[in-house]
């Protein structure tokens, strides 16, 4: 019986391997937010302790490339942005975003 615990440590280090720790960006509320920088790329990791329910308001460089989220099970999905914003709603399983420039502004609610 695999642990939910382990699927989670074993992405985030598949996806962090050779990653630097940029920046914990302060959102509070019982959210984490965690940037890497991956070369040109960022990876940000999110998650909520559970009694945070809003969205986080994320800017990147707008027409930068492409943005894609990953699951703690593997799954990568594209992140649809419009001119460079995304909008996140933190769960209690991380989830990473692979993001095409590092994170310009990360706020509590809409963009």
């Amino acid at each position: 019986f695999a642990r939910p615990g382990l699927f989670a440590y074993a992405a985030l280090t598949r996806e962090l391997a050779g990653a630097r720790f940029r920046k914990r960006w302060p959102v509070g509320n019982g959210v984490y937010a965690l940037e890497f920088r991956c070369g040109a790329r960022s990876r940000l990791v999110v998650w909520s302790d559970g009694r945070s329910r809003g969205e986080l308001a994320i800017s990147v460089a707008p027409g930068s490339g492409p943005a894609w989220r990953r699951s703690i099970s593997g799954r990568r999905e594209p992140a649809p942005s419009a001119n460079g914003s995304l909008r996140v709603t933190p769960a209690t399983t991380p989830a990473i975003w692979d993001l095409p420039r590092p994170v310009t502004r990360l706020t509590a609610g809409s963009p």
